[in-house]
Order: structure tokens, then C-alpha cells, then sequence
């Protein structure tokens, strides 16, 4: 303990800003290395639920923004939604709409979903309880909407609840009633961004039909358009969609095969990847070669108190042992203030009801999350053990070194 103590005071915090730059720049590194792993683990997850939801012989539509766009009427819409319901199969959504619903005898903003059946056919979703979404109903002004809910939302607002909203796809106000209740931490993977995953805990899921889109406003059947996989069809029959929209609507949007999509994405995953990765070599190179001059330079000046008595029985391997000890110490702490940032956003997800944010997991993570953590983890043992070796290297070619440490 005695020679840990002088390491550490005479050794490590010798140069006390070196030291604490040190710790801020190995912080910086671990975090980068948790968010890019956590990003591809999200990426991986997010590709294999992208296998059901774009399977073969589907087009995903991707939007091409142009100057020229013109303004959207709701006919010209309804125009693009009877051609597709006469000549394709296709599955839409809508993500993100916030509505105000009272909980706790409080306004809380809750996202809704909207869906058609293929969609939801496609999504494979879990139910913890109640029934699943049922999509036979007609709108009309008294109708009761079937809608599934998040786990969470459910605790106030279970099964055979009614809710009454006002929302920006509809004229009139319209009353919900809930049917079943989502698994827990079930989310939503983005057409076309695979690490973008959207947790439903705190949401509404609503069954978009014929009847549905006959009577919403533009702001749902435009998105819907946006986000639109044409399914058991071949690029011919998804162009002549593509040619109906921009004819309609003087909308440009593409449609790319499964494997078109998939490389799109991989292409851009590479490239960020690929940036990330030489900022955070370069910081670790610089982070490693401190450390290193640092000790090495404070031993050198410190030749004095290795031969009289401060290291008196001290050896090459309990100094690496000291070493070593110092480093985990330091990675540790990193790691653990990782741990806590990702906690803290996760448990404010959770006050301000952030809802894509709020989940359940392992101690309020993600599994994702302590994935990325175990990587980390693993980073910083590669990188404490060629430290503490490169420094024992260049310990042992300091001359006052020899005879004093064997």
C-alpha cells in the first residue's frame, strides 16, 4: 500500500494536469466507444426486425427532396391512395404525432402511431394482454377506435378505457378505446435507418383502414406516403408508383429493393463508423502517449528516492501489479461514470415522459446498452494492459532501474 500511495502522489498526480486531462480524454474515449457500439448493436437488432418488415419482392420509398415541390391538396392524395389500393399491397405508417392526454390530472403528450393492416401483419407485435389489433371498423362520428397502448400508458389507461383526443390528422374530435396492451420495451425500427429503434412504452398504436384515410387530413396521408413499402412486386410496378406520386403530387420519391435499402444503410453506418473511429484512435493515441511520457519522465526524476529507500524490496512484478492497479482504478471509474450518465438520461426519460426514451430493461438500460458497456469494458482492459506494458518496457531501460527493481 505504502509504494501504491508513493506511485500515485509522486508518479501519477506529479503533473496533476496531465493526470486529470488524462481521465477526461479516456472518459471522452469510453463514451464514444459505448455510443458507436450501442449504435451498432441498435443496427444489428434493427436490420434483423427489418427482415420481417421488408421482405422479399418489397420496396422501401425513400423521399427525394426537390425545389419544385408544390403545395398538396387532400384530393390529389386521395387520388394516390386509390391508385394504391387498386393496383398494389402495401404497408404505410405514420410515427410521432404528439396528442395531450390527461394523466395523474395532468396534460402528458403521448405519441401516436398510425398503421394499416399490412403493417402491423408485417411488425410481428407482442401483447402483454388483451386482444390484437383489430382493423374491421368504419369511421364515422361515433365510432369507438380499437388502439393498442404501451405498458406503461396502460396503468392509467388499461384495457376497455376510452380516451377522447383532438388530433392534427382529423377534423373532429375522436374517441379511442383501448384493446390490448404492448409487450414491454417493445419498439419500432425506422424503414431506413436500421439504429434508429423508437420504444413504445408510453404510446398509441392506431389501425389505419379505407374508412380511416377517406376521412383524415393531409398531415397523416402525406407522412403515410413517406414512409411506404410496396410488398409482392417488382421495381417495373414500384416505378409507376413512384411515377403516380410525382405526377399527383410533384413528390420525389424512389423505391429501393430489400438489398438496395440494407447497402444504403451500411454505406452510411461505414462512413460514420469509419469517422468515429479515427478520432477516437487519434485520442488514444494521444491519451496513451501522455501516460506513458508522463510516468516514464516523473521515474526518471524520481532516480533519487528509487535507490535510497522508498522502493527498498520493491520488484518488476509488483510494480506492474501497482500499475495495473492504478489503471483499473481509473477505467473503472470512467466506465462507472458511462454507466451513470446513460442511468440518469434513462430515469429522465422517465420523469419528463419522454416516451421513445422510457424503458424498462436492467436497472433502467437497455440490453443494447450493457452490450456496449461489456465493449467498453473490454476497451479498456486492451488498452490499460498495453499501457502498463509499454511502461514497464520503458521502465526497464532506465538505467537507475537495473539491480534496484530485480
Amino acid at each position: 500500500m505504502r509504494a501504491f500511495k508513493f506511485f500515485v502522489n509522486k508518479i501519477f498526480l506529479r503533473k496533476i494536469v496531465l493526470c486529470i486531462s488524462v481521465i477526461f480524454l479516456m472518459l471522452f474515449v469510453n463514451y464514444t466507444v459505448f455510443s458507436s457500439s450501442r449504435t451498432l448493436i441498435s443496427s444489428y437488432q434493427g436490420s434483423k426486425q427489418m427482415q420481417s418488415m421488408n421482405p422479399e419482392n418489397s420496396y422501401v420509398g425513400m423521399e427525394n427532396v426537390s425545389d419544385d415541390e408544390q403545395d398538396i391538396s387532400e384530393e390529389k392524395v386521395q387520388e394516390v391512395y386509390k391508385y394504391l389500393e387498386k393496383n398494389c399491397q402495401y404497408s404505410m405508417y405514420h410515427e410521432g404525432e404528439m396528442i395531450h392526454v390527461p394523466i395523474n390530472n395532468e396534460i402528458t403528450e403521448i405519441p401516436i402511431t398510425y398503421i394499416n393492416e399490412e403493417y402491423y401483419k408485417l411488425s410481428n407485435i407482442e401483447l402483454s394482454k388483451g386482444k390484437k389489433l383489430n382493423f374491421d371498423f368504419k369511421f364515422s362520428k361515433n365510432a369507438e377506435i380499437p388502439v393498442l397502448v404501451g405498458n406503461e400508458f396502460a396503468k392509467d389507461y388499461p384495457i376497455g378505457s376510452k380516451i377522447k383526443i383532438k388530433t392534427g390528422s382529423f377534423d373532429k374530435k375522436i374517441v379511442l378505446k383501448v384493446s390490448g396492451v404492448l409487450k414491454k420495451d417493445f419498439c419500432y425500427t425506422n424503414n431506413r435507418l436500421f439504429c434508429s429503434q423508437e420504444y413504445q412504452n408510453f404510446s398509441i398504436i392506431f389501425p389505419v383502414n379505407r374508412s380511416v384515410i377517406k376521412n383524415a387530413d393531409l398531415d397523416l396521408l402525406e407522412n403515410g406516403l413517406y414512409n411506404l413499402i410496396i410488398l409482392n412486386t417488382n421495381k417495373e410496378s414500384a416505378n409507376k408508383v413512384s411515377k403516380v406520386i410525382k405526377d399527383k403530387l410533384n413528390i420525389n420519391i424512389e423505391f429501393m429493393s430489400r438489398e438496395q435499402n440494407k447497402a444504403f444503410f451500411d454505406d452510411y453506418l461505414y462512413s460514420a463508423i469509419r469517422f468515429i473511429g479515427i478520432i477516437v484512435g487519434i485520442i488514444l493515441l494521444i491519451t496513451m502517449s501522455i501516460s506513458i511520457w508522463n510516468v516514464i519522465v516523473s521515474v526518471r526524476l524520481m532516480k533519487k528516492d528509487f535507490t535510497i529507500s522508498l522502493l527498498t524490496g520493491l520488484s518488476y512484478s509488483k510494480l506492474r501489479k501497482i500499475l495495473y492497479s492504478f489503471y483499473t482504478l481509473m477505467f473503472s471509474a470512467d466506465t462507472m461514470i458511462v454507466f451513470l450518465i446513460i442511468f440518469f438520461d434513462r430515469k429522465r426519460a422517465w420523469h419528463e415522459k419522454n416516451s421513445y426514451g422510457c424503458i424498462y430493461g436492467v436497472l433502467g438500460l437497455a440490453d443494447k446498452d450493457w452490450m456496449a458497456l461489456l465493449i467498453v469494458i473490454v476497451v479498456d482492459v486492451i488498452v490499460g494492459t498495453i499501457l502498463v506494458e509499454s511502461m514497464m518496457y520503458k521502465i526497464k531501460k532506465i538505467p537507475i532501474s537495473l539491480g534496484v527493481l530485480q
